[in-house]
């Protein structure tokens, strides 16, 4: 599989990624086969959220699938990585980011489609990890939230301008 980011441990990891045999997306060890179509060679929005009772996985704004339980949280150890798998194993990502948002409350569906393709201000209450990868040039992708967790790109990793449609931005 390819990691498109992800934290934690083996056995207790979130990641959200590929899975090559069954071309589907891939979201933690509690969801490595999640049976939906990863489109490959298209820019597409993937939201992951857990609720207190389930796990629900997004593409471009509408509900792709229910999992229909909770998946575990990563362990707290760790880098949350962006393009590589958890604890530096080499499985890096090889297709362009663009945008990573993290959250510290589950966005519901309304909020999902509604925002998915604005520019946030990132202030947004709840909004805790923010990289937009529109730095230009360099190794350095930063972080806009009020936590400036700045990162480094590394194994060749690149950005690119993406042919994304952004709306206006959204009020914090």
């Amino acid at each position: 599989g390819r990691e498109i980011l992800s934290q934690g441990s083996s056995g207790n990891a979130f990641y959200i990624g590929y899975e090559p045999t069954s071309r589907s997306f891939r979201a933690g060890d509690g969801w490595a086969t999640t049976g939906v179509p990863f489109p490959l060679d298209k820019w597409t929005h993937v939201a992951v959220v857990k609720t207190g009772g389930n796990t629900l996985l997004y593409t471009n704004g509408v509900l792709a699938r229910s999992k229909g339980s909770t998946i575990p949280n990563p362990a707290a150890s760790g880098f949350f990585d962006l393009g590589r798998q958890y604890a530096n194993n080499a499985e890096f990502w090889s297709g362009k980011i663009d945008e990573v948002r993290v959250w510290n409350v589950a966005r519901d569906a309304t909020q999902i489609l509604l925002n998915f393709n604005r520019r946030l201000s990132g202030t947004n209450s709840g909004l805790t990890a923010r990289s937009r990868f529109d730095e230009g040039a360099g190794s350095v992708v930063l972080e806009s939230s009020p936590s400036q967790n700045h990162g480094l790109l590394y194994n060749g990793g690149g950005r690119t301008d993406s042919d994304a449609s952004i709306n206006l931005p959204v009020p914090g």
